[in-house]
């Protein structure tokens, strides 16, 4: 027995899902048996965690609460993004399938994303996504994919000195949308770097071969695009450099100490050595 929460696919990694602020979301969870026929857990709680940790619902299922049940098996909680907290919120589900027995748990992410993300995440498929040539409907990487992308992007730029804090919402999209794109690019490509690592193979029988190398020439263009990156991080960078003053002194010397000693008392030296 056990539960199922929006059954997992290639886009959709680790339960996680893209909400709009200020929208809502059903989130479900279902729960078979071992001949996947659903059932009914003897008990059920969800608790759902906001992106600093910090709790923000908690309830066990009953008739009266937050919690609906569908059908057997099948329950929801209605979720609407909060626009003033973005970021992963956590929802815990917890179950138990006989009375006084073991507890299980499942996790599922609700990533509350502002109209930002969605501007810009068209413009990011269409650059990276065209490695999958247009072939009609294929799209290699979903909104999920193209939010954390975008996400290690902005903090690559951050941690750039000098040190930034941009936010989805603060970032400069107008003159440097391009630099976000080819950042959350790199990302990107890393992760399909490290699948043609282990994937790339040598084939070779009775004077037949072939060779399947994708990481080289992706390799090959990460380094072009970062220093493509490094360039134009300098010139978003220097808007962020903080100005300051240089004070010079000069110390007196021997003679100047001499003098400075003979001299009778109320004598100006100026801003060189001040008066006796």
């Amino acid at each position: 027995m056990g539960g199922t929460f929006i059954k997992q696919t290639a886009i959709n990694p680790d339960q996680s899902y893209l909400l709009l602020a200020g929208q809502t979301k059903r989130v479900k969870v279902n729960f078979q048996n071992s001949n996947s026929v659903d059932y009914d857990p003897v008990s059920l709680s969800l608790t759902i965690y906001k992106p600093d940790a910090t709790q923000y619902f908690t309830e066990i299922y009953s008739l009266s609460g937050d919690i609906e049940k569908d059908s057997t098996g099948n329950y929801y909680y209605d979720f609407t993004g909060d626009a003033d907290v973005l970021g992963d919120w956590q929802f815990v589900w917890s179950w138990t399938d006989t009375s006084g027995g073991e507890s299980f748990y499942g996790i599922q992410q609700i990533i509350v994303a502002p109209l930002h993300v969605y501007n810009v995440i068209p413009y990011l498929r269409n650059q990276l996504d065209k490695a999958q040539k247009d072939l009609n409907t294929v799209i290699g990487y979903n909104d999920v994919q193209s939010y954390m992308y975008l996400k290690g992007g902005i903090t690559e730029i951050n941690v750039r000195p000098p040190l930034t804090d941009f936010t989805f919402m603060s970032y400069p999209w107008t003159k440097y949308q391009q630099l976000a794109l080819d950042t959350a690019t790199f990302v990107g490509l890393q992760a399909q770097g490290m699948l043609a690592i282990d994937t790339d193979a040598n084939y070779s029988m009775q004077g037949n071969s072939f060779t399947i190398d994708h990481w080289s020439k992706i390799s090959g263009f990460l380094s072009l695009l970062q220093n493509r990156i490094n360039q134009n991080l300098k010139f978003l960078k220097i808007n962020y450099i903080t100005t300051g003053s240089v004070k010079v002194e000069r110390g007196p010397g021997y003679r100047q100490a001499s003098l400075f000693s003979a001299s009778p008392t109320g004598t100006s030296f100026g801003n060189l050595l001040g008066v006796r």
